[in-house]
C-alpha cells in the first residue's frame, strides 16, 4: 500500500461525546445516524458539493431513508 494514494479518505473523525452513550454505555442508535450524516458531509465536500456549492447553485442531498441495524 502506497501512503496516501490507496488509502481511504478520513471525512470524518470525532470522540464518542458522553452524551452519545445510552443507559448501556454503548453509542446510542440515534448517534450512528449523527456520526453517518456528518461523513456522509465530509464525503460530500470531496467532491465539490459543500456548502459554497449548495448556496451558489441552489442544489442539494437529502437522505431520503437511514435504516440502522
Amino acid at each position: 500500500m502506497v501512503p496516501g494514494k490507496d488509502e481511504l479518505p478520513r471525512v470524518f473523525e470525532v470522540r464518542v461525546p458522553p452524551e452519545w452513550i445510552d443507559y448501556n454505555g454503548h453509542m446510542g442508535d440515534f448517534a450512528y445516524n449523527i456520526a453517518f450524516t456528518r461523513a456522509g458531509d465530509g464525503l460530500y465536500e470531496l467532491f465539490g458539493l459543500a456548502p459554497a456549492y449548495r448556496q451558489s447553485t441552489n442544489c442539494t442531498i437529502y437522505t431520503l431513508v437511514t435504516r440502522t441495524r
